[in-house]
């Protein structure tokens, strides 16, 4: 059987396309030849997310976008395919997290699986959907903070210049100037002082130092036991001598606590003392002196008068 050319161009047009296809579909990452399940969500917005972007499974590599479909007669107008390795199991509340990859990477798909699952999703169901926060959407939430951070800046800029070129950092260079000048002088001063001053104190520590040691000598030398027995000695005397004053049987005795005795002798020194005072008013009483003898006889007689 002969086959003619237009069969054999057919062939090669169907083999052509089938690689065409296969390649086309190996390019952006889908494996024909490999069973997938699909799954689906919705985003109020897609922000780059376009057919073939990469689906992870904790950093792994599962699947990829399948589809994107959009109708913006409603609220959520964007429902996103995805197509994965049937080997991979989804549970109950596992999430479509939409996220930058990288810089320059576009947006990729990560699924979050629960902690604890148990039931299973069946091909074709719907995932919740949530979308990261990139890394513009960080920088656009700074911008605000930046301007307000920028004109804090540019005002303390030009604090700082109007403090630069004001008269009061020249007082402050003079006034640093003099400071070092005085600290200088103060130097030179400390310097003579300790050169000059401080040897003779010096000299003269050590010589009381000396006069220390030599009165702390004597004092190591001295008998205190003799001193002190000798004190002991002087104060027994003096408590003999006190219990002899209060001792009214003794001579002090009787003249500190005899009071008769007191008044006698306090009547006697006053009949002394009114004796003197008589004494001095009328002396010719007690003394009669004369040469002759005459003048004294008239005298007394006329006293006897």
């Amino acid at each position: 059987m002969k086959i003619n050319q237009e069969f054999k161009i057919g062939i090669a047009f169907i083999a052509a396309l089938v690689i065409l296809i296969i390649g086309v579909n190996f390019l952006k990452g889908v494996n024909l030849f490999t069973p997938a399940n699909h799954f689906y969500t919705t985003y109020e917005k897609v922000d780059g997310l376009v057919v073939s972007n990469a689906v992870y499974v904790k950093g792994f590599k599962v699947g990829q976008v399948k589809n994107i479909k959009y109708d913006f007669s409603k609220e959520v107008p964007f429902t996103v395919e995805i197509s994965i390795n049937k080997d991979v199991k989804l549970p109950e509340g596992t999430k479509m997290l939409m996220r930058d990859d990288g810089l320059l990477g576009g947006k990729v798909i990560d699924l979050v699986m629960p902690e604890n699952g148990s039931n299973y999703l069946a091909n074709g169901a719907s995932l919740e959907s949530e979308i990261a926060t990139g890394l513009m959407d960080a920088l656009g939430g700074m911008v605000p903070q930046l301007e307000s951070t920028l004109a804090k800046l540019d005002s303390t800029m030009g604090a700082i210049n109007e403090l630069v070129h004001s008269d009061r950092i020249d007082n402050m260079l003079a006034s640093l100037d003099t400071t070092t000048s005085n600290l200088k002088q103060s130097s030179v001063k400390l310097k003579s002082i300790m050169n000059n001053d401080v040897p003779h104190l010096l000299t003269n520590v050590n010589g009381i130092a000396s006069d220390v040691k030599v009165v702390t000598t004597n004092l190591k030398d001295a008998d205190f036991a003799a001193i002190i027995a000798k004190a002991d000695s002087t104060i027994t005397s003096v408590d003999k001598f006190v219990e002899q004053l209060n001792n009214s049987d003794g001579t002090l005795g009787a003249l500190l606590n005899d009071r008769t005795l007191y008044n006698k002798v306090n009547n006697t020194v006053q009949s002394a003392d009114n004796l003197l005072i008589d004494l001095k008013a009328n002396p010719k009483r007690y003394v009669h002196f004369s040469v002759f003898g005459g003048k004294d006889k008239k005298e007394k007689k006329a006293d006897n008068k």
